[in-house]
Protein backbone atom coordinates (compact mmCIF):
# COMPACT_ATOMS: atom_id res chain seq x y z
CA UNK A 1 0.00 0.00 0.00
CA UNK A 2 2.69 2.16 0.88
CA UNK A 3 4.08 2.66 -2.88
CA UNK A 4 0.58 3.51 -3.84
CA UNK A 5 -0.02 6.07 -1.51
CA UNK A 6 3.50 7.66 -1.83
CA UNK A 7 5.09 5.89 -4.89
CA UNK A 8 8.69 7.87 -4.32
CA UNK A 9 8.97 8.13 -0.68
CA UNK A 10 11.96 6.65 0.81
CA UNK A 11 11.71 4.80 4.14
CA UNK A 12 12.86 6.58 7.27
CA UNK A 13 14.82 4.16 9.59
CA UNK A 14 16.58 5.54 13.22
CA UNK A 15 18.67 3.28 14.99
CA UNK A 16 18.86 4.35 18.31
CA UNK A 17 21.85 3.02 20.13
CA UNK A 18 23.72 3.70 23.77
CA UNK A 19 26.87 5.39 24.18
CA UNK A 20 28.83 2.29 24.74
CA UNK A 21 27.33 0.53 21.66
CA UNK A 22 30.58 -0.45 19.88
CA UNK A 23 31.11 1.59 15.99
CA UNK A 24 31.27 -1.45 14.12
CA UNK A 25 27.85 -2.77 15.08
CA UNK A 26 26.56 0.50 13.86
CA UNK A 27 28.46 0.60 10.89
CA UNK A 28 27.18 -3.08 10.06
CA UNK A 29 23.74 -2.10 10.97
CA UNK A 30 23.90 0.73 8.01
CA UNK A 31 25.60 -1.19 5.34
CA UNK A 32 23.19 -3.91 5.71
CA UNK A 33 20.25 -1.54 5.78
CA UNK A 34 21.84 0.32 2.61
CA UNK A 35 22.01 -3.56 1.24
CA UNK A 36 18.76 -4.09 1.17
CA UNK A 37 18.33 -1.92 -1.97
CA UNK A 38 15.63 0.46 -0.64
CA UNK A 39 15.41 3.77 -0.62
CA UNK A 40 16.44 4.82 3.14
CA UNK A 41 16.41 7.47 4.61
CA UNK A 42 19.14 6.71 7.69
CA UNK A 43 20.25 7.60 10.45
CA UNK A 44 21.74 6.83 13.74
CA UNK A 45 21.61 8.33 17.31
CA UNK A 46 22.05 8.08 21.14
CA UNK A 47 19.38 9.39 23.33
CA UNK A 48 21.82 12.81 24.38
CA UNK A 49 21.58 13.43 20.29
CA UNK A 50 17.93 13.13 19.68
CA UNK A 51 17.53 15.46 23.19
CA UNK A 52 19.76 18.02 21.44
CA UNK A 53 18.06 18.19 17.86
CA UNK A 54 14.71 18.05 19.47
CA UNK A 55 13.45 21.40 18.31
CA UNK A 56 15.71 22.47 15.72
CA UNK A 57 13.36 21.66 12.81
CA UNK A 58 9.79 20.46 12.48
CA UNK A 59 10.33 18.10 10.16
CA UNK A 60 12.53 15.87 12.87
CA UNK A 61 10.88 16.69 15.89
CA UNK A 62 7.79 15.28 13.84
CA UNK A 63 9.39 11.99 12.72
CA UNK A 64 10.27 11.39 16.03
CA UNK A 65 6.95 12.14 17.38
CA UNK A 66 5.94 9.22 15.28
CA UNK A 67 8.88 6.65 16.23
CA UNK A 68 7.66 3.16 16.28
CA UNK A 69 9.75 0.34 18.07
CA UNK A 70 10.71 -2.46 15.43
CA UNK A 71 13.61 -4.30 17.05
CA UNK A 72 16.26 -4.52 19.81
CA UNK A 73 16.57 -3.19 23.09
CA UNK A 74 12.93 -1.86 23.99
CA UNK A 75 14.20 -0.48 27.34
CA UNK A 76 15.93 2.42 25.41
CA UNK A 77 13.09 2.92 23.20
CA UNK A 78 11.01 3.40 26.17
CA UNK A 79 13.92 6.02 27.68
CA UNK A 80 13.06 8.08 24.39
CA UNK A 81 9.37 8.13 24.83
CA UNK A 82 9.56 8.40 28.67
CA UNK A 83 12.71 10.48 28.86
CA UNK A 84 12.94 12.92 25.61
CA UNK A 85 9.55 13.08 23.71
CA UNK A 86 7.32 13.42 26.85
CA UNK A 87 8.97 15.73 28.55
CA UNK A 88 9.55 17.86 24.82
CA UNK A 89 6.10 17.95 23.62
CA UNK A 90 4.72 18.62 27.20
CA UNK A 91 6.80 21.30 27.49
CA UNK A 92 6.75 22.67 23.94
CA UNK A 93 3.16 21.62 22.37
CA UNK A 94 1.93 24.83 22.27
CA UNK A 95 5.39 26.37 20.01
CA UNK A 96 4.96 22.71 17.80
CA UNK A 97 1.48 23.23 17.16
CA UNK A 98 2.15 26.84 15.81
CA UNK A 99 5.18 25.15 13.65
CA UNK A 100 2.77 22.35 12.21
CA UNK A 101 -0.32 24.56 11.38
CA UNK A 102 2.04 27.10 9.80
CA UNK A 103 4.19 24.24 7.72
CA UNK A 104 0.61 23.24 6.58
CA UNK A 105 -0.48 26.34 6.19
CA UNK A 106 2.45 27.41 3.73
CA UNK A 107 2.06 23.80 1.81
CA UNK A 108 -1.85 24.22 1.33
CA UNK A 109 -2.59 26.21 -1.98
Amino acid sequence: GRGELFPYSDIDLMLLYSDNTPATVINSFERAAWDTGLQLGFTARTLSECTRIMGDDCATDTALLEADFITGNGTIFTQLVNEVLRPYFHRQRRHFLDEMRATLSSGVQ
